[in-house]
């Protein structure tokens, strides 16, 4: 169990990195007003690589950000299930 806890420490530190790192940059529009650049990252920009773990709500597994090549956690939450156990409030985390 400290194994897969010691790859999602990582994980996020690497996607905190990769975030600082590949920030939205602002521009200007026509009309003078700021807007982040379009750099969406959707899902399809990621290959599974294996199962880290898996849990009430969902699974988390271990992936690769196919433009970069950085590995990174992602958890995968079905959201059926937790409408349907009302711990929608629950998994939305803190602000």
């Amino acid at each position: 169990m400290t194994e897969w806890v010691a790859i999602l420490d990582r994980a996020a530190a690497a996607a905190r990195e990769e975030k600082a790192r590949t920030a939205p940059v602002k521009t200007k529009s026509p009309s003078g007003d700021s807007k982040p650049a379009k750099n969406k990252v959707k899902v399809n920009d990621f290959e599974a690589l294996k199962l880290i773990g898996r849990g009430s709500f969902g699974k988390v597994l271990q992936v690769k950000y196919i433009p970069t090549g950085q590995i990174y956690a992602m958890k995968i939450l079905n959201k059926a299930t937790i409408i349907a156990r009302g711990e929608l409030p629950h998994t939305k985390g803190r602000d």
